[in-house]
């Protein structure tokens, strides 16, 4: 049930934030197209969250998988790290 409640809120997330998410999804994972895959793993593995990117794959260069953590604790993380991943509120440098 918990991941059921996680897919919804990421894929809602997800949209929110200008990503599409590939339907129907009934794993435990999120597949999230139509953005910078490259930058939004770097960016939420810098905040200690793991995203998994198809960079060999072409027709998934656009593509991460994220997987759901079934723990509202860790769910939390995921999503503050896409939050900050995608939607920036400064880039320092």
């Amino acid at each position: 049930m918990q991941l059921r409640v996680e897919r919804g809120e990421l894929t809602r997330t997800l949209e929110r934030l200008g990503a599409r998410v590939t339907q129907p999804c009934q794993g435990n994972f999120v597949l999230a197209t139509g953005l910078d895959a490259s930058w939004t793993r770097a960016a939420a593995a810098s905040l200690g969250v793991g995203l998994r990117a198809f960079p060999d794959e072409p027709h998934l260069s656009d593509a991460l998988r994220i997987s759901l953590p079934g723990d509202e604790a860790a769910f939390g993380r995921l999503s503050a790290a896409l939050e900050a991943a995608l939607a920036p509120r400064a880039v320092l440098f």
